[in-house]
C-alpha cells in the first residue's frame, strides 16, 4: 500500500481544494474517494483513510435485486389473478490494494483512496472465479448425495451453502 503524506508547509493539493473532483489520476482508468476530517478527532489520518475508502466503495458497484411474484386462481368459474414486486439493493464491496494521498493543514487531515479499474476488475474475477468453483463443487457433491437416494443430506448441503450462491447473483 502506498502512501504519500504532503508537508504542512507544502502547496494545497488541487483535489483537497476540489474535494477530491481534480484528482491526478485519469478517471477512466482509476476510481477515487475522498474525505476530509478535522485533526482534532483522535487518530484522525487512519480516520479519514477509512472514509476515503468508503467514499470509493460507494463507487464501485450496487447490486439491484428484483423479484417479480405472479399468483392466478379459480374460485367457483372467476379467474383472479395478482402481480406482486419486491426491489431490494444493497452495497456489496470489497476492495484490496487501495492506495492514498494524504494532506494536513493546521485544522483538516484529508485522504484520496484511489485504486486502478483494471486491478479491481481482475481482484473481482478471480474472485468470481473462486466462487464459481466452490458452488459447481457443492453442485456436484449435492448430485451424487440424490443419487445415492440422500436427497435430505443433498438439501442440508445445498442449504449449508446458500450464501454462496446468493452471493453469485
Amino acid at each position: 500500500m502506498l502512501i504519500y503524506v504532503s508537508a504542512l508547509n507544502a502547496a494545497t493539493p488541487d483535489w483537497v481544494d476540489s474535494y477530491g473532483v481534480m484528482t491526478p489520476y485519469n478517471p477512466l482508468s482509476y476510481i477515487t474517494g475522498y474525505a476530509m476530517e478535522n485533526r482534532d478527532e483522535s487518530d484522525s489520518q487512519e480516520s479519514v483513510k477509512v472514509r476515503a475508502l468508503a467514499d470509493l466503495s460507494k463507487k464501485i458497484k450496487v447490486q439491484v435485486q428484483s423479484e417479480l411474484i405472479m399468483q392466478e386462481e379459480e374460485n367457483q368459474g372467476e379467474f383472479r389473478s395478482a402481480i406482486s414486486s419486491l426491489t431490494k439493493s444493497s452495497v456489496d464491496t470489497t476492495i484490496n490494494g487501495a492506495d492514498y494521498l494524504i494532506h494536513q493543514d493546521r485544522k483538516n487531515s484529508y485522504a484520496l483512496a484511489y485504486i486502478s479499474i483494471f486491478k479491481l476488475q481482475e481482484q473481482y474475477s478471480r474472485e468470481a472465479a473462486l466462487l464459481w468453483t466452490e458452488i459447481l463443487s457443492v453442485r456436484h457433491e449435492a448430485d451424487n448425495l440424490v443419487e445415492e437416494n440422500r436427497s435430505q443430506d443433498a438439501l442440508r448441503l445445498l442449504y449449508a451453502h446458500i450464501s454462496s450462491f446468493y452471493g453469485a447473483l
